[in-house]
């Protein structure tokens, strides 16, 4: 079976002192998806944030690559800590809120967050995380189940910046499709298109 996909251009990022001008361009325009990873844990473990993704509607999505002891991208935190520029996300919960506050000392303002998974309980959905969500729209997102995926500190594979590339913008097309952000009106205004959804195989979900 296909698998949908953010197929549009992502950017890797690292450290907080990389491509300064190239991420100010890129996050110009509201609203936001974002997303978190950190490598797994296991019993005991809480291991920092390893990869801030920010996506935007047609600009690309970056990936901020962060390693303990270092700051935060002074572009990644204007972006997460601005109170007026919306942000999708989905499943934003109090460890994620923990972890952002040990790593980087921020807090995102609770009141530019559209969660989309607190939206689907609301619509009465029963499952309500990104999976669920976009299968009861039509698409179908991968969402890897093997245990060494999750490891986000060494070398990325074309798999796994899709994937994360795809968890911060899907929750931005939700938002889109639902009628909670306004990017219809951006997208007519400006000639803004969404980024194409395209089969795995094409991206490197093999």
């Amino acid at each position: 079976m296909a698998t949908d996909t953010y197929a549009g251009e992502i950017h890797i990022i690292d450290g907080p002192d990389d491509d300064y001008y190239l991420c100010r361009d890129t996050l110009f325009r509201e609203p936001l998806g974002i997303d978190f990873e950190w490598n797994r844990e296991f019993k005991g473990q809480n291991n920092p944030i390893a990869l801030i993704q920010i996506a935007t509607p047609t600009n690309g999505v970056l990936l901020f690559r962060c390693t303990p002891g270092e700051g935060l991208h002074p572009v990644a935190r204007d972006a997460l800590t601005c109170p007026n520029g919306k942000k999708a996300v989905c499943g934003f919960d109090s460890r994620d809120k923990k972890k952002l506050m040990e790593a980087f000392g921020i807090e995102i303002p609770p009141q530019s967050l559209v969660d989309v998974s607190k939206v689907a309980q609301r619509r009465g959905m029963h499952k309500t995380g990104l999976k669920a969500i976009c299968r009861e729209l039509g698409f179908n997102i991968f969402k890897p189940n093997y245990p060494n995926f999750h490891q986000w500190s060494g070398r990325l594979r074309k798999s796994q910046i899709r994937y994360a590339a795809s968890d911060a913008w899907f929750p931005l097309l939700i938002a889109a499709e639902w009628g909670l952000t306004d990017i219809d009106s951006l997208r007519q205004s400006q000639g803004l298109v969404y980024a194409r959804l395209v089969p795995s195989s094409e991206n490197g979900f093999v």
